[in-house]
C-alpha cells in the first residue's frame, strides 16, 4: 500500500471516529443523570401498632403520613446492634408544634449508641431481631 493511500484511509478512520465520540458526547451524553426521589421505610403505626413498609420521599422527615388515616403517625423501626433488639425512638415535640425524631438515637432497650434504621433485607442477622422494645406514646 503506497503512503498517500495509507494516510487518506487512516484520515478518514479519524473522521468518523471524531463523528462517533461528537455523537457519544453531544446525543446521548446530554441526557440528566437520574437520582432516586423515594426510599423504602419499615415504620410502625403508633397509633394502631401496625407495622407497614412505606415509599418515604427523599424530602420528606419522620414521622411518615398514614394515606389510611391522614395523620402522621408512622414511625421508623430503628435496630440496636448491642441488644438485637427494634426500637422507635422517642419523639419531641419542637419549637414549630411537630414532632421531631433524634438523628442519632440511643437504644431505648439497651441505651447503647450503636443504632441505624431497621433494614432487614439481604442481612439475615438483622431480618429476625432479637426482641421489640416497648414503643413509645404517640405525641401529641
Amino acid at each position: 500500500m503506497n503512503a498517500t493511500l495509507r494516510k487518506l484511509l487512516l484520515g478518514g478512520v479519524a473522521v468518523v471516529l471524531f463523528g462517533v465520540a461528537g455523537y457519544l458526547l453531544f446525543v446521548r451524553g446530554g441526557s440528566e443523570a437520574k437520582y432516586p426521589t423515594e426510599y423504602f421505610v419499615h415504620v410502625v403505626d403508633l397509633q394502631t401498632k401496625q407495622e407497614a413498609k412505606i415509599n418515604a420521599k427523599m424530602t420528606e422527615a419522620a414521622p411518615y403520613l398514614n394515606p389510611a388515616t391522614g395523620q402522621r403517625t408512622f414511625y421508623p423501626w430503628w435496630f440496636c446492634q448491642g441488644c438485637r433488639y427494634r426500637f422507635v425512638p422517642p419523639a419531641t415535640i419542637g419549637a414549630d408544634g411537630a414532632p421531631h425524631l433524634p438523628q442519632m438515637p440511643s437504644c431505648s432497650h439497651c441505651g447503647k449508641m450503636v443504632t441505624g434504621p431497621w433494614i432487614p433485607e439481604g442481612d439475615p442477622d438483622v431480618e429476625k431481631p432479637a426482641g421489640d422494645a416497648p414503643l413509645p406514646a404517640l405525641p401529641k
